[in-house]
């Protein structure tokens, strides 16, 4: 079928924070923007800023961005709703779907409202939350459960990343013929395998010695990733390795963080990590900062680590993978069978500084099953998690249309 002949299908994203403002979920669905283009997907995105529109701005499709409120995750929340509804009723523009990463009790009202004139109800989960471990009364516990059915049960679908996220939503009340299970996908061009000689060229532009053996971790500077225990490896494979060195590619600033508290946890957590560094800091230890080009850094490492406490997926984890560079990580909330298998497409470690040094010195010492992980996880990426794949999918539950489970 020609694009021509493709029917428009008008889609509406609600993002607290979007593009320059970089949040995981919402930085991984503006790169899907113009392969959903292609699909005839039509995308408006209605976000909360600090700055209003910015003058000139032209990311390839519309960006609406309205005033944030002073606090408050609801409020941000209810008010990026209810200018999406103002938008379809005064506006008289047609959404085909809306798509939303929460829902709340107060919220169903307008969801409903959005349903009956026609517009289908999207929620996209992108992360397995860490249970708050909190002790509630009987009554709690089932107006919890209550709210959850609600909740979600007022969408048309709820998408996850992996069969776990699905069982998850499932125990918090939505109905599992709701759920459409699309696994994040990669684009497959960008992050590719390079031959050794571009390697290190790519390492010299970076200022990283060719016999260097790198291990990279890419992501927030946040508690939640564990970063502290990839730094303690990195003390212990020195031991033996006096090569390594070990590079933290990501941004300390968290634009996603409203609370004082929480940033004042950052900053701790952040201090201490440098002081866990010592004088390995800037001479095997490097807060790199945040790159623009994270498919160079996968390039020139010898292994990725990973060891985050709770996850949606992990869209770093198959980044690394399609880059041919070997995965290390350790057991976290969220870990999906859509990943692959321990041992055969990646490397599982206890998270320990010692376990994780341990699993890394096996595949920097050990070249043939070193190579052996690198192409299972290589042809694991091109069944599983190409871009294509995962785009057709998502396209065609924007236009309401049955898919093979």
């Amino acid at each position: 079928m020609n694009q021509s002949d493709i029917q428009p299908c008008r889609v509406l994203w609600l993002f607290r924070n979007f593009y320059p403002e970089l949040a995981g979920g919402a930085e991984r669905f503006r790169r899907y923007v113009p392969g959903l283009q292609l699909r005839g997907i039509e995308v408006e995105v209605l976000t909360s800023s600090e700055v209003g529109n910015a003058a000139g701005e032209d990311l390839g499709f519309r960006v609406i961005r309205v005033p944030r409120p002073p606090a408050g995750l609801k409020k941000i929340d209810h008010q990026l709703l209810r200018h999406a509804m103002r938008l379809i009723r005064k506006s008289g523009v047609q959404y085909d779907a809306v798509q939303m990463g929460v829902v709340h009790w107060a919220d169903v009202p307008f969801l409903i409202w959005l349903r009956l004139c026609g517009v289908r109800v999207i929620l996209i989960c992108t992360i397995i939350h860490q249970a708050d471990g909190k002790t509630r009364s009987l009554l709690r516990r089932a107006f919890r459960w209550l709210t959850g059915v609600v909740t979600h049960r007022v969408c048309s679908t709820v998408i996850v990343s992996s069969s776990c996220m699905a069982d998850s939503r499932v125990e918090e009340g939505a109905q599992r013929r709701q759920i459409e299970v699309i696994c994040n996908g990669v684009d497959t061009h960008r992050f590719r395998p390079r031959p050794a000689e571009e390697k290190l060229v790519l390492r010299a532009r970076l200022g990283i010695p060719a016999e260097s053996q790198v291990l990279l971790y890419m992501g927030g500077i946040v508690p939640r990733k564990r970063i502290h225990l990839l730094i303690e490896a990195l003390h212990v494979l020195s031991k033996t390795h006096p090569h390594v060195r070990l590079y933290l590619v990501g941004p300390m600033l968290r634009p996603t963080m409203f609370h004082e508290a929480d940033q004042n946890e950052l900053g701790v957590y952040q201090k201490h990590l440098h002081e866990l560094a010592g004088d390995a800091l800037d001479r095997q230890i490097f807060f790199v900062g945040e790159s623009q080009e994270p498919e160079i850094w996968f390039n020139v490492a010898n292994i990725f680590g990973f060891c985050p406490i709770n996850e949606g997926f992990g869209n770093v984890i198959i980044e690394a993978m399609s880059s041919g560079t070997p995965v290390v990580m350790s057991p976290f909330i969220g870990l999906a069978e859509e990943l692959g298998d321990a041992g055969l497409h990646y490397m599982l470690a206890e998270p320990s500084g010692s376990s994780l040094a341990e699993a890394m010195r096996q595949l920097l010492d050990d070249a043939p099953r070193r190579e052996k992980i690198i192409q299972q996880a290589l042809e694991w990426i091109q069944q599983k998690h190409r871009r294509d794949l995962m785009l057709d999918r998502l396209a065609a539950v924007y236009r309401g249309l049955p898919m093979a489970r």
